[in-house]
């Protein structure tokens, strides 16, 4: 007798043959009822319309996981270019029975924003339940289907060419381009309602509640992909029609104040450049202004005109002293609150050649008053006053020009302080003013001297 339990087992079923499952086939295939489709499409697309837009509605128990599984069946089953179909049709019955329904409303920007979100919100259902549908099919621009997964598309009942990539669309897209469609009526409205609110934000009367509706509206925009049309179409014009119109105001004042036209530009720069350039874009509305707005100011016969540029000057450089007692009514290196001609500098600096033409007005300031302050040197206190003057103007704008970044580059006045002491003249003046150099010399190392006899 065999000690092995293993092996007595083997022994015991040595005689039995081995049994096979057999599946029989079924007497008749399976087939879906007559009215499948149709039920559960109609379960599916009025279902999510009915979540979204009725919410007061009983139907409205949508089960996502039983939906989706509807859908991967109904893709499975064939039925995928049909209910694509269909669903871009409920896409256009939605936005327009449940879409912009109201003729008139007091915001109509708030209004729309608050329909484009209930819109979206549809969309984002209807991308979920519809999730195995997007994956398998796609939307061209003619209005065919086309399955992803082969290279033929489909119109609902028969196969075409397959579409191109540039013109495939998504769930999403197709959906956008629906309430693109539906807003086109209201376009204009909506437009010139968003242009006089960044009016109104120019201004400073603007809201803080509708700044935040200018953002909403340009980011819809954005998605429904006629951001860049409005842009080059309207917007530029219009803001270049606006700046122009602000550039000559300001021209039109009597008398011509620059210094408040420089700080109008540079605080609307600042808005621009860091304001609007949260939902615009900055580099052609920052652009736009220093072209059509700051520009046509920075030329000889308003901003640098010496009545108009001088005392720009004075301003940030104070008046004239010695360089024994220099003035402090400049502004430090450090400040940081810019002085007019620091944001002058600033706005010439964006513009091409305007470093080189504000530098060209501060070499033309420096000699007319060096010049003015070289002539009647015939008195020996008066010659040693007016010495001291221009070297205290000399420091003065030293001083200055190392507040502005790269003026050095721009503005060297060497030549102009040489031009000053060396007037073209029959050479009198020379010596007048040589000799009022060497007193004022000589006067200076005296009091030093007193002041360190060692």
């Amino acid at each position: 007798m065999p000690r092995s339990k293993a092996l007595m087992k083997k022994r015991a079923g040595a005689g039995t043959g081995s049994k096979k499952i057999v599946i029989k086939p079924f007497s008749k295939p399976p087939t879906l009822p007559a009215n499948y489709y149709e039920t559960t499409s109609q379960a599916l697309l009025q279902g999510t319309l009915d979540v979204c837009f009725l919410r007061d509605s009983k139907s409205n128990a949508l089960s996502l996981q039983n939906s989706y599984q509807q859908v991967v069946n109904l893709v499975s089953h064939q039925y995928g270019p049909r209910l694509y179909q269909d669903l871009v049709a409920h896409f256009r019955l939605a936005c327009q029975e449940h879409v912009l329904t109201k003729t008139e409303s007091e915001s109509l920007l708030s209004y729309v924003q608050s329909q484009y979100q209930s819109y979206v919100d549809y969309l984002l259902l209807c991308k979920h339940v519809f999730l195995p549908l997007d994956r398998t099919h796609t939307w061209t621009a003619d209005g065919q289907v086309w399955k992803r997964s082969s290279a033929s598309a489909s119109n609902g009942n028969h196969p075409v060419e397959s579409a191109t990539s540039n013109t495939q669309m998504g769930l999403w897209q197709v959906g956008l381009e629906q309430f693109r469609l539906r807003l086109e009526s209201l376009e204009e409205e909506i437009y010139q309602t968003w242009w006089k609110s960044l009016q109104l934000d120019w201004q400073g009367q603007l809201p803080l509640d509708q700044l935040g509706l200018l953002q909403q509206t340009v980011y819809m925009w954005q998605d429904l992909g006629i951001l860049q049309q409005i842009i080059t179409q309207k917007l530029e014009p219009d803001l270049i029609q606006f700046f122009q119109s602000e550039s000559q105001a300001w021209k039109g004042g009597e008398p011509y104040q620059a210094s408040s036209v420089i700080q109008f530009c540079h605080s609307k720069w600042m808005q621009v450049a860091h304001s609007w350039s949260r939902f615009l874009p900055k580099q052609i509305c920052v652009h736009l202004l220093e072209k059509y707005l700051f520009q046509p100011h920075l030329q000889s016969e308003w901003l640098l005109q010496p009545a108009h540029f001088d005392p720009l000057i004075e301003e940030a450089t104070g008046p004239p002293s010695t360089p024994s007692r220099t003035s402090t009514t400049a502004v430090a290196p450090g400040s940081n609150a810019p002085t007019t001609i620091q944001q002058l500098w600033m706005l010439a600096g964006r513009l091409p050649g305007g470093y080189k033409l504000v530098g060209g007005a501060i070499a033309q300031y420096a000699k007319s008053r060096g010049l003015a302050l070289m002539t009647n040197l015939g008195d020996a206190q008066a010659g040693k006053q007016k010495i001291g003057d221009l070297l205290a103007l000399q420091q003065q704008l030293q001083q200055l020009l190392a507040q502005l970044p790269k003026s050095s580059d721009y503005c060297a006045l060497k030549n102009v302080w040489e031009d000053v002491v060396n007037p073209a003249s029959d050479g009198s003046d020379t010596n007048l003013v040589a000799e009022a150099l060497a007193k004022y010399a000589d006067s200076y190392l005296k009091d030093a001297k007193k002041q360190n006899p060692d």
